[in-house]
């Protein structure tokens, strides 16, 4: 894929540097790697639709972008991606449109 589509966020930058390691596996010798994507921005205490229409915009290119170059190198059968957060967030909103700890 072409480096303009992961976009130029942070998160499809560091999507497109995977990638471009990935495909120097062979050079380095390696037939398995894991890589660790951090992707802040989701603690929206305040306009939290605005938030996560962005944020899921720019991880729906990101993975998009992804996808498509590891499918054309071959390799996107063998590639796993694995998502998680480390807190939850309470059902109902809060004055500013957003949303509290969920302890």
């Amino acid at each position: 894929a072409d480096p303009a589509d992961y976009g130029s966020n942070d998160l499809g930058k560091a999507f497109k540097m995977v990638a471009d390691l990935i495909a120097t596996r062979e050079v380095r010798g390696v037939d398995r790697d894991f890589f660790f994507v951090p992707f802040g921005g989701w603690d929206a205490h305040r306009d939290v639709g605005w938030n996560l229409r962005r944020n899921f915009s720019y991880l729906n290119s990101a993975i998009q972008s992804f996808s498509e170059e590891m499918k054309s190198e071959g390799i996107w059968d063998k590639i796993t991606i694995l998502q998680a957060s480390e807190f939850g967030r309470t059902v109902e909103p809060n004055s500013g449109d957003g949303t509290d700890h969920g302890w």
